[in-house]
């Protein structure tokens, strides 16, 4: 859904910067390194969590994989879809719909306790209520104004922050350590993202300039045309 051209900065800026940011969240994920910055004292029973998460680290990674895949293939369904019909908030409330039986249906198929359900505490309820309003209502009203005009992969392109904000959170409020690989990740991911916005831009402006000299050409061919655009200048 890109225009590619290799002879192009734009489209080798979009390319490269894509690659990079991959290859800074791999580094982030995968390389530790020596610690920066130690806000919380060493646990004695390290060894056994240390085992405890190679032991999700390979179920993690393969369910991550699975979101990776049927996210990319959402958001491309998405943007082909408001290129069709450009009305978001119709669409979000279909997903959103369709999104929230599902879950039900599974939910229900999962937690046989009915107990599970209740809403006390109220923190319960202030959950839910911040998932449906910020978390799904503004949060894919946003992405899908996005995707009509910007497409698909100008919104992908974020998802590799999330590494970098998750573990900025991480950081600040719960006290994580700060490795070597993070830090050198995240540099690497917010290179290739502005990269990418560096191409997009790039792109946007050759589209406007061959627009304006198209418009020029034809203007010689077509007097009446170089006299509208007269005028309205």
């Amino acid at each position: 859904m890109e225009e590619v051209d290799f002879k192009s900065s734009a489209t080798l800026a979009k390319s490269i910067g894509t690659l990079v940011s991959i290859i800074g969240a791999v580094i982030a994920a995968l390389y530790k390194g020596p610690s920066i910055l130690m806000t919380i004292p060493p646990q004695s029973n390290f060894p056994n969590q240390l085992l405890m998460q190679q032991t999700n680290f390979v179920l993690g990674g393969l369910i991550l994989l699975i979101d990776c895949l049927a996210s990319s293939a959402s958001v491309i369904a998405q943007a082909l879809i408001l290129k069709q019909f450009k009305a978001e908030l119709i669409v979000v409330f279909f997903y959103s719909l369709f999104v929230a039986i599902i879950c039900a249906i599974f939910s229900l198929v999962v937690e046989r306790d009915f107990g599970a359900w209740s809403l006390q505490p109220p923190v319960r309820l202030l959950a839910i209520l911040y998932s449906g309003i910020v978390g799904c209502a503004i949060q894919l009203s946003i992405a899908m104004w996005c995707l009509r005009k910007k497409g698909p992969l100008f919104c992908a392109v974020f998802q590799p922050l999330g590494i970098v904000i998750g573990a900025a959170v991480d950081i600040i409020f719960f006290g994580d350590i700060l490795c070597m690989g993070m830090l050198v990740g995240s540099i690497v991911i917010v290179i290739g993202f502005y990269s990418v916005m560096w191409g997009k831009a790039k792109e946007k402006e050759v589209i406007k300039d061959n627009g304006v000299s198209s418009l020029e050409s034809t203007s010689e061919e077509a007097p009446l045309l170089q006299n509208i655009k007269e005028t309205q200048v």
